[in-house]
């Protein structure tokens, strides 16, 4: 791919005058890649002056020149350059920006070829915002921070996420089930019918009473039906009550004693987007517009996703969370992931059941696994194990809950129905 005229020969002079450099101070070759340049001729030098260093050889311009097959008129050029390594950085960066501009322009050349082969809009969108997100990314801070600093960073961070309550946990009973701040990723994963979705709706009304707004992705159910599982978690009718319609007296009362408190939770339903990237710009335009601080999807295999010729399921999935934990990081955000198991994870709550979603892991700050057990003749009965997989910021446990199938939410053991 070719740079514009005007780019491509300040790019040149730059990395002429960085090779230079290099040849008075070899710590210069340090300061970029030799992927980055954009002339062969002196990437070749650069690729020999590191050889030449790498094999405790001293740095000498004719020597790097003949050692790269080029004419000798090029050591002549370079020594025309008397450069310092003080202004070295400041080449480097010229170098790094023409290598960005370079992948920017093949990103627009890709995006007119995928275009030509007749893609999706919403798959080129996709493969576009990955592309311009690592050039965005590229060439970041040279010098790594100081674990001090980081540390003091990390304890006025603490001090500011207590102050506007930007940590939450969710307790069933005594049993701490999970907790969050902002940045972070977590991921539910059960299999079919055990529960994910009641208690992913257990866990956002919790965040949205405690003033966090929340929007919950359903790739399963509308909004209508999401209310009405709320509506039985409340205890104002039954599942059965309302699929028939059979709304019984005193329903009405029960709803408007829960009213007010429910119009002034900050939770809402979208149901309308399947494609990872609407769902992000959904995010992102209601973060403009609600302060939104969590994002729940249900659940993660229903998302569409550009999918590359020869790309494994396990792949597209390990990208997807990468995607959603770098908009949680970014924007400051909490993202719960729900995904589905295998049918083993119905009774065994072990990683194994995870199946291809095994990358999803990686990414995750905490990683639960629910699972309900068989009993007698029913595939799954009320009694519920939450297995905490992975966290990054506390212990690793298994706790017992139980399924109420009335309210269709999970409370501690031995808790009744109010």
């Amino acid at each position: 791919m070719e740079l514009p005229e005007a780019t491509a020969t300040q790019a040149s002079e730059a990395e002429r005058a960085l090779v230079a450099a290099a040849f008075n101070d070899a710590d210069v070759l340090d300061l970029v890649e030799e992927e980055e340049f954009f002339e062969e001729t002196w990437r070749k030098v650069w690729r020999e002056a590191r050889r030449m260093r790498q094999e405790g050889l001293p740095l000498d311009t004719y020597a790097a020149v003949v050692r790269a097959g080029l004419p000798v008129e090029v050591a002549a050029q370079i020594e025309e350059y008397p450069i310092s390594a003080f202004a070295a950085p400041a080449y480097a960066q010229a170098v790094r920006a023409a290598y960005r501009w370079r992948r920017l322009y093949q990103a627009i050349w890709e995006v007119q070829r995928q275009e030509r082969e007749g893609l999706e809009l919403d798959e080129v969108l996709s493969r576009l915002q990955g592309e311009l997100q690592a050039i965005q990314e590229y060439g970041g801070k040279e010098r790594p921070r100081h674990i001090y600093e980081a540390m003091e960073s990390a304890m006025i961070r603490a001090q500011e996420l207590r102050e506007r309550r930007g940590v939450l946990a969710y307790y069933l009973g005594p049993t701490e089930l999970m907790s969050w701040a902002e940045g972070e990723l977590h991921v539910v994963m059960a299999s079919t019918g055990v529960g994910k979705s009641a208690i992913a709706l257990q866990i956002s009304a919790y965040a949205a009473s405690q003033g966090w707004p929340t929007v919950i992705y359903s790739l399963e159910m509308n909004p209508e039906q999401v209310a009405g599982r709320y509506l039985a978690q409340l205890g104002v009718v039954t599942p059965q009550q309302l699929r028939h319609g059979q709304i019984p007296p005193g329903s009405w009362e029960r709803l408007e004693a829960v009213a007010g408190r429910v119009r002034g939770m900050p939770l809402y339903v979208e149901s309308r987007y399947r494609h990872a990237s609407t769902i992000v710009d959904s995010i992102l335009r209601l973060r403009r517009l609600l302060g939104l601080r969590m994002v729940v999807v249900d659940y993660l295999g229903l998302v569409h996703a550009g999918r590359a010729r020869g790309e494994k399921r396990y792949e597209v999935l390990e990208g997807l969370a990468n995607r959603f934990k770098a908009l949680a990081a970014d924007k400051g955000l909490t993202v719960l992931l729900l995904h589905q198991l295998n049918r083993q994870g119905e009774s065994s709550a072990t990683v194994e059941s995870t199946g291809d979603a095994y990358g999803v892991l990686r990414p995750a700050d905490g990683v639960y696994i629910l699972s309900r057990k068989r009993e007698g003749d029913k595939r799954l009965g009320e009694v519920a194990m939450w297995k905490v997989e992975k966290s990054r910021y506390g212990p690793l446990y298994t706790a017992e809950l139980r399924f109420d199938p009335q309210r269709l939410a999970f409370v501690a053991p031995g808790e009744v129905n109010p």
